[in-house]
């Protein structure tokens, strides 16, 4: 009977999951109850009779660890925000994780949904839960350069200089992302009292952003150089290797230039050394930057290689072993063809030599 209430929620079958209300709370082998059967479905109307039944909506699926909200986030069938609407009225744990430690707020940075985060937020959910890897929804909104997001986490109090498991800030994840709204979410970040500090290598958001420039194009970019006037000692910061954010850019780094140069923005200022501006230096350093940008290119996109990266190895277990089902008796009848074979090719052979 509860495997039949289940599919009467996922057909949108009313009448029939109103016979079958004991098994409202059911779930099956993969932790699938009957509300996230009908939020997979699309079916509002049950998701809506299901609540207004007690239906429990912090049950978790086994695999994405997803309760029904979470269910909602990642899905996004086309009700869903009518049904995130219906299931925030009964009670949800909003500081509930998912098996990537991601609470609902983080899915809905994750897939931009700004209507659910405005649901979310007006729901009085904890805004600084970290995930599995230290990433708060504030760095994930940052990294997906979502500028409307981050304006509403930071406008709502979500702390601007939380980092994640590598150190990196929201700066940083939204000096790294290439949307164009990246100058906004800067802007909007520093407002609200981000700092630029370093992370767990020496990167400040400037080095971060010197990462991702386009060395073809001028530099700084309106993103470096509202970093550079908002905190000019980031121009003489050195990561764990030595380098300034401008050496960085297209693999400087690796061509030496004599005595610290000037940089040259795009509005004609220069960010002096105290040894005075080396226009020559920076010729030279431009010449170098431009013969590596290709080259240098994928090689420049990351500020601490994430673990996800690395190769997966093959557990054993995925490897089926290789079955030898040939039987005994077939091994004996190709053994006795291949004996006759050679004794008839034999005998041939003894006739031929006889005559």
């Amino acid at each position: 009977m509860s495997a039949q209430f289940l599919k009467a929620a996922g057909k949108r079958d009313i009448e029939r999951a109103e016979t079958l209300l004991d098994h409202i709370h059911f779930q099956n082998k993969k932790g699938e109850s009957g509300l996230h059967l009908a939020i997979a479905e699309d079916e509002l109307a049950m998701v809506e009779f299901l609540c207004n039944h007690g239906a429990n909506v912090n049950l978790k699926e086994k695999k994405s660890g997803y309760t029904t909200i979470m269910l909602a986030l990642a899905q996004q069938p086309s009700h869903y925000v009518a049904m995130l609407e219906i299931l925030l009225k009964h009670q949800p744990d909003l500081t509930l994780k998912d098996s990537s430690g991601q609470t609902a707020l983080h899915l809905a940075a994750q897939f931009d949904s700004i209507d659910a985060v405005q649901l979310l937020l007006a729901s009085k959910t904890n805004l600084d839960i970290p995930d599995a890897k230290n990433m708060t929804p504030l760095l994930v909104a940052s990294a997906r350069g979502n500028a409307d997001i981050v304006s509403l986490l930071v406008n709502k109090g979500h702390g601007p200089n939380s980092v994640d498991a590598n150190g990196n800030s929201a700066l940083h994840w939204a000096c790294m992302q290439t949307r164009s709204d990246a100058l906004e979410i800067v802007q909007a970040l520093c407002a609200k009292g981000a700092k630029s500090s370093a992370n767990k290598v020496g990167y400040t958001p400037l080095h971060a952003e010197a990462l991702r420039a386009d060395p073809s194009k001028p530099w700084p970019t309106e993103v470096a150089q509202f970093l550079l006037e908002k905190f000019p000692e980031s121009a003489k910061i050195k990561n764990a290797q030595g380098k300034t954010a401008a050496e960085l850019l297209g693999g400087v780094e690796e061509t030496p230039v004599e005595s610290a140069p000037a940089k040259k923005n795009t509005r004609g200022k220069k960010v002096v050394d105290d040894d005075g501006p080396n226009e020559t230096a920076i010729q030279n350093a431009r010449n170098a930057m431009m013969a590596r940008a290709k080259e240098k290119a994928a090689k420049r996109r990351s500020l601490i290689p994430e673990e996800d990266n690395e190769p997966v190895p093959v557990a054993e277990e995925d490897t089926a072993p290789v079955v030898n089902n040939t039987s005994g008796l077939t091994m004996a009848l190709v053994i006795a063809v291949i004996v006759a074979f050679f004794a008839a090719v034999y005998a041939l052979l003894d006739a031929s030599t006889k005559k």
